[in-house]
Parts: C-alpha cells; sequence; structure tokens
C-alpha cells in the first residue's frame, strides 16, 4: 500500500520543481492515469502548504482556484503538511479547518491529519505543535487518530494493494472520523 506514496510524493516534487505550471496553471502531468491524479494531488496539497508558507487564508485561497473536483485531495495534503511539519499557531489550524468546511471537505483535512500523526507516531516523534495540530484538526487524541488509519487499514482485508484499495484507506479512515464527530 505504500508503494501509493511514491506518486504523492512526485506530486510535491514536480510541484515543488514546476510552481509555475502546477500551482499557477493548475496544471497536471500529462503522464498519469485517472487513477494516480487524486494521489498526486495529495502531494501538490503538501507543497501548498510551503508554497504559501503556512498561511492558512493564503493556501485557502490557492486551494479554491483549483476545480472543485481537485480540491478534496489538495485539502487532505494540506492537512498532513500542517500538521507533520507544522508552521500555524492553534487559531490558524482552526481557521484552516473552518476553510475546508466551507469548501465542503472538513473530512478530508481530519484524514490528512490522522495519516500525518501516524507517521509521526510510527517514527517514535510526536512533536508537541504535531500533537496539538491533529487534536484542532480531528478531535482526537494522537494515538485515537492514528488508530483509525490503522482499523481502515485492517478493514481492506489480506494483501491490499490497489489504488482503489489505497482510496478505500482513505475513505475508511475519513468515515470513523465522521462517526466520531
Amino acid at each position: 500500500m505504500l508503494r501509493w506514496l511514491a506518486v504523492d510524493g512526485f506530486g510535491f516534487q514536480r510541484s515543488l520543481t514546476h510552481a509555475d505550471r502546477m500551482v499557477g496553471e493548475r496544471s497536471m502531468p500529462d503522464l498519469l492515469t485517472r487513477a494516480h491524479r487524486a494521489i498526486f494531488d495529495q502531494g501538490l496539497g503538501r507543497l501548498l502548504w510551503f508554497h504559501d508558507c503556512a498561511c492558512p487564508e493564503d493556501v485557502a485561497a490557492r486551494v479554491a482556484e483549483f476545480p472543485a473536483g481537485r480540491r478534496a485531495d489538495l485539502w487532505s495534503g494540506v492537512a498532513f503538511a500542517a500538521t507533520y511539519v507544522g508552521g500555524a499557531e492553534p487559531d490558524e489550524l482552526c481557521g484552516l479547518a473552518a476553510h475546508a468546511s466551507a469548501d465542503g471537505f472538513r473530512a478530508h483535512v481530519s484524514q490528512g491529519a490522522a495519516f500525518a500523526i501516524a507517521t509521526r507516531l510510527q517514527e517514535g516523534h510526536v512533536s508537541e505543535q504535531a500533537a496539538h495540530a491533529v487534536q484542532l484538526l480531528t478531535g482526537a487524541e494522537p494515538e485515537q487518530a492514528a488508530a483509525w488509519t490503522d482499523t481502515a487499514l485492517i478493514a481492506l482485508g489480506h494483501d491490499p494493494h490497489t489504488h482503489e484499495d489505497f482510496q478505500a484507506w482513505h475513505a475508511h479512515t475519513r468515515r470513523a472520523l465522521t462517526r466520531r464527530r
């Protein structure tokens, strides 16, 4: 399942080195299949957090420039970066969540934050900032939010590996977070 993160990483790297095209023109590399585009956009969303200097107002305005069909994955990537890397104060994170809610993608922000904290826990280091961010963006303690990602993965059964499985993993996590709210 983690091999799909290479596509996410490609989205981040390609957007970093071709920001005028990927961010400014909102283009998409021609070589990607439809199945890869959503995952690419998660990486692009992570890049937007850096591109707009971790300013939730600017990030929200930038995400709003993209077609609605791409915003869910962009919001997920933004929240991953906001949680994993930080750079925003608690009130700014609340503003980020409010912007995503107004855009209809609050669950995607929660899911991105949950995946970021699960990564931090797996690494063995959860910064105070990351712990606060996940609480603000998911409404849960770090261990609980990370457990939802694990439970969602287990629900996929033995040997999940396809793009559909990767997307289902995210969707199951969003449902768990939404039920909690």
